[in-house]
């Protein structure tokens, strides 16, 4: 009964894997052409974002004085 129940699982896994890796691949494909749209204008967004943050940090650590 067991080795039955397993060889179903397997088969639905196996129809679940057919089923979602053509969408799987749609989706890694759409995702790299739109990073390569989005990577310089990300990166500049993160450049700006990091020197705020550096701001902000340092602004923190000289407020917090010990004692």
């Amino acid at each position: 009964m067991p080795s039955t129940r397993s060889s179903m699982q397997f088969r639905i896994q196996n129809s679940l894997l057919l089923l979602l890796s053509p969408i799987a691949i749609f989706c890694i494909n759409h995702m790299r052409v739109a990073w390569h749209n989005t990577a310089p204008a990300l990166g500049s967004y993160w450049s700006k974002v990091k020197k705020k943050k550096k701001l902000f940090t340092s602004r923190t650590s000289n407020s917090q004085m010990p004692g």
